[in-house]
């Protein structure tokens, strides 16, 4: 039974690996105004803006203030997260294009740009775990049922990315 949690656990880890371009796209309610969609219902918010999570799980408001400062620290460590590794992509592109690309660098980069991302995924995990400290049983699981629904909604939306001119489409987070 633990092994069966466990895989769940990690698929919703992965999952929230998937949905961080939705999460952390400037369309997507970080716009105009500093106003954050997502704290405040924004554009591309819906399910899982703070005054609807507030209702949707019944939190209280020492609850909903924690989820609100927990969600802001999370959003800013995950953006700028985000932001390493897709210019760890971009300078693995670069390596690809010299003319005599070196492997050890390119594996260097590589390697750089897998360990910026696992670290993503790590800031993930424990954003949940903390929630899990201060909601209810029946409400962080509500909670993890609304973030599997915005991760799917999220990577349902997700464009496809074109090739580069080298044949290979270019790293995303």
């Amino acid at each position: 039974m633990k092994t069966v949690q466990m895989w769940l656990f990690m698929g919703l880890a992965m999952g929230l690996l998937a949905a961080a371009p939705a999460w952390a796209d400037p369309h997507d309610g970080y716009g105009e105004g500093g106003e954050h969609g997502m704290m405040h219902g924004g554009p591309g918010m819906g399910p899982m803006a703070i005054d609807h999570l507030q209702k949707e799980l019944g939190l209280s408001d020492d609850q909903t203030a924690k989820l609100k400062t927990l969600r802001e620290d999370y959003l800013k460590q995950t953006i700028t997260q985000g932001a390493k590794v897709k210019v760890a992509g971009v300078e693995l592109m670069q390596l690809l294009d010299q003319p005599k690309p070196d492997m050890a660098t390119i594996e260097k980069k590589v390697r750089e740009r897998e360990a910026l991302q696992s670290d993503l995924t790590l800031s993930r995990i424990s954003y949940l775990l903390k929630a899990r400290d201060f909601l209810t049983p029946e409400q962080y699981k509500k909670f993890r049922e609304l973030t599997m629904e915005r991760m799917e909604a999220a990577h349902e939306q997700m464009p496809m990315r074109p090739m580069s001119k080298g044949g290979m489409a270019p790293p995303h987070q």
